[in-house]
């Protein structure tokens, strides 16, 4: 009988060979009902799965290694990774695989996702929720989210301290605050626009400023001549 090692007759067998287990009176390939099984001590309980891209779980069946450990292409049990899948950007970490920088595991694909996907402001992060370094313009919150630097901010490490502004909206820095530079002042949507009548000529919106707005005096109150 195929398979079989010892049998007390023609037509029952006792004992299988390596590879196979009992059903009834004769015996069975294991990968016949376990898949990816090369030894098994019955048809529901894998003991050696094909290689080292599977492990047996404690259902007793074979399964990929990342079912397990997400990343992993080779193992040696349900949680020992030997290597961690460079293509899908996994490194090693701990005894399983995690995500390089700038990319964090979606838990529920599986998959190692750029921050920005998860966050779009978002260049580094811990999870998908907790950012540790945000794009130009925006800084680390209390909530470990991107929040938006102040208006006129280029970089800024929170709301209240900014460290360098943009010059093409007219802001300076001043402290750790940007603040509108001379000759102009913010209007209700922190929008730096010159300011006619005090004094400092702004070439592109005034003609002149006499530092008041008066007219008749050489320049009038809308700043020209």
């Amino acid at each position: 009988m195929l398979g079989c090692n010892a049998c007390s007759d023609s037509s029952h067998c006792s004992q299988c060979s390596a590879g196979y287990a009992l059903n009834t009176s004769s015996c069975q390939l294991c990968s016949t009902t376990l898949s990816n099984c090369v030894q098994c001590s019955s048809l529901t309980t894998c003991t050696q799965c094909l290689n080292n891209s599977f492990a047996i779980g404690a259902d007793g069946t074979c399964r990929i290694c990342s079912w397990f450990m997400p990343g992993c292409l080779e193992c040696s049990g349900t949680s020992a990774c030997l290597f961690c899948d460079p293509a899908g950007n996994f490194i090693p970490g701990g005894t399983g695989c995690v995500c390089q920088q700038p990319y964090v595991l979606n838990t529920t694909s599986g998959l190692c996702i750029l921050c920005q996907i998860a966050q779009s402001t978002c260049l580094a992060c811990i999870t998908s929720t907790t950012c540790t370094t945000c794009v130009d313009g925006y800084y680390v919150d209390s909530f470990n989210s991107c929040s938006r630097c102040p208006i006129g901010c280029v970089t800024c490490s929170a709301s209240s301290n900014c460290m360098n502004c943009e010059p093409s909206l007219h802001y300076v820095l001043v402290g750790s605050q940007c603040v509108c530079s001379i000759g102009y002042v913010a209007d209700s949507n922190s929008v730096c626009r010159s300011v006619c009548g005090d004094g400092h000529c702004i070439q592109s919106t005034e003609q002149c400023d006499d530092g008041n707005t008066i007219n008749g005096d050489g320049c009038s109150s809308t700043c020209t001549p």
